[in-house]
């Protein structure tokens, strides 16, 4: 990977999961700093992390070859116009993980003329197994793509959009994607122990079963509607519990939940569009 040095705007739960993934794919922590306003907490986070932690903005920013925007969206517009004259003068690669938060809308707010990307990472990039959709505006090289690429490809898969609209479905999709599979686990492992197993059982079960079965689609040469009907017998246990879910509507409700997921997005990003 050829970034070079990255700053981290921000150390909230996105950027340390991107620095714990990107320090145990073996970049040096040396490379990476992260900015926090509270001085107690530079010294947890640089326990924590092992990279260095900064209170100044403007001096991470002096180091950086790529910056990555890892505060909360509206926040941004303040971080902006705080550090538009230092983005300007370095014109490091600018990558933002602010859910809502187009490209041209960062532009506006810091210069037209930077290179800008706009990246919504999940957290399994903490350990490695992430999903990250990107886009870049046109100021963007392939080189610097190629580049941006790397870094997140080393924490988990990457997909660029050639439609940056299409960013609020990953969003939806995989950015909030990990929380509904937690919710799944944790719906089956409190019914498991209602009927009687033990905690430390259902949790094991639940998590090697989801484990199994993701292993499986992915090695699989089937698709997943494949797969679905050769563990669905008829008649039995799988089949019954499986007529339950669909008698509840199942796959109508993930819609209508992804429907959500982006229609928040939107509306974030149109609120986002009021401020100056």
């Amino acid at each position: 990977m050829k970034i070079g040095n990255i700053t981290f705007i921000g150390s909230g739960n996105m950027a340390k999961a991107l620095i714990v993934g990107l320090v145990n794919m073996g970049c040096s922590p040396h490379s990476i700093i992260a900015t926090t306003p509270s001085v107690d907490k530079c010294k947890i986070l640089e326990s924590q992390l092992g990279v260095r932690v900064m209170t100044d903005n403007r001096l991470a920013i002096e180091q950086a070859d790529a910056v990555i925007l890892a505060v909360k969206p509206d926040v941004v517009l303040t971080v902006c116009k705080e550090l538009k004259r230092s983005f300007v003068a370095k014109k490091p690669i600018i990558i933002s993980v602010a859910a809502g938060l187009t490209t041209s809308l960062l532009a506006s707010w810091l210069d037209r003329s930077l290179s800008i990307v706009r990246a919504m990472p999940n957290i399994p990039v903490s350990v490695l197994a992430g999903s990250t959709g990107l886009y870049s505006n046109e100021n963007v090289s392939e080189d610097q793509r190629d580049h941006v690429e790397a870094l997140f490809r080393a924490v988990g898969v990457t997909v660029w959009v050639e439609q940056e609209r299409d960013m609020d479905l990953i969003t939806a999709f995989s950015g909030s994607g990990p929380a509904y599979y937690f919710l799944i686990l944790e719906a089956m492992q409190e019914a498991a122990c209602k009927m009687g197993l033990k905690s430390s059982v259902a949790k094991l079960f639940s998590l090697q079963t989801a484990l199994g079965a993701v292993k499986m689609a992915m090695e699989s040469q089937y698709e997943v509607n494949e797969l679905l009907r050769s563990v669905r017998s008829p008649k039995g246990a799988t089949e019954a519990a499986l007529k339950v879910l669909e008698a509840r509507e199942i796959r109508q409700i993930i819609e209508q939940a992804l429907l959500a997921a982006v229609a928040r997005g939107r509306t974030i990003a149109a609120d986002l569009l009021k401020l100056r």
